[in-house]
């Protein structure tokens, strides 16, 4: 997939990108949030309160994003493996790599710190958010009253917890170039002890096209909204982007088989490469 968008910082040394779909789909969860979702889980606020909540989640969900997309990038830099730019887009992020890990323990440990991250920033937004709950009625009948009690950040908190354990889930469905279809190659490529990951990249990628056919009939961004919203997000759009890289990474062992790592090489500066995380 190609990506276009501005670069907004260096990170560590890498360049982080924002494509010109993140401001659209920034914009969308930020109205989402702060008509639908908030008011719902903290009613009695102020109007400008619930737009200032709707944007702060939006921006600390693509934040988390990144946490995640940096964790992958510092495994692989700290395996000898340079990153050259992290992307944020629409479906999340992706970790632009130089190179292919050359063994399985070297992808499984990198594909496998990006969800790992995730569940602990989740379970550390829970823990926060529920540091004031000394205060509450815990007894109430409808969880919804117990919410209603909470101020804006722990309500802000306690809903980034269960967001960033459902990417981590999410991330480890086996759908190849998603972390976990990674991680379900690395260990394929362990039960059968061989240490050449390329024997098995193109029966990941066909092993991986139901998965992807699974996703379209709903769009992904659809877990993050409230069920009264329906947003229209087209799920096929986003299998086929997971789809793209994903054949290319076949196309790019094919051509390595052939004639070395050439044909790896020569895909286009913008391109997602086999090498990249999509987190």
């Amino acid at each position: 997939m190609k990506f276009g968008g501005i670069e907004v910082a260096r990170i560590l040394g890498i360049q982080l990108r924002l494509d010109w779909s993140w401001f659209v789909v920034l914009l969308l969860l930020t109205w989402t949030f702060a008509t639908f979702d908030f008011p719902l889980r903290a009613p009695g606020l102020e109007p400008s309160a619930y737009w200032l909540l709707g944007f702060s989640a939006a921006l600390l969900l693509f934040v988390s994003v990144l946490i995640h997309e940096l964790a992958h990038a510092v495994a692989a830099r700290r395996r000898g493996i340079p990153v050259e730019r992290i992307t944020l887009f629409i479906f999340g992020g992706m970790a632009h790599l130089e190179d292919e890990p050359r063994t399985w323990r070297i992808e499984f440990w990198m594909a496998i710190v990006g969800p790992v991250t995730s569940l602990l920033l989740g379970f550390l937004f829970l823990w926060a958010g529920t540091l004031p709950a000394g205060g509450l009625d815990l007894q109430a009948e409808e969880p919804q009253e117990v919410l209603a009690q909470l101020g804006p950040l722990p309500t802000l908190l306690l809903w980034l917890g269960p967001v960033n354990i459902i990417l981590a889930v999410f991330n480890l469905v086996p759908g190849f170039p998603l972390d976990g279809g990674r991680i379900a190659r690395e260990l394929a490529l362990l039960v059968v002890a061989a240490d050449d990951r390329k024997l098995l990249s193109p029966h990941a990628v066909r092993a991986d096209r139901p998965v992807q056919r699974g996703g379209s009939g709903s769009g992904g961004l659809r877990l993050l909204l409230p069920r009264e919203v329906d947003v229209g997000v087209d799920g096929g759009i986003a299998a086929r982007q997971l789809r793209e890289p994903a054949e290319r990474a076949a196309q790019g062992v094919e051509a390595d088989r052939a004639g070395g790592d050439a044909g790896v090489r020569a895909l286009g500066h913008d391109e997602a490469a086999p090498g990249d995380l999509a987190g």
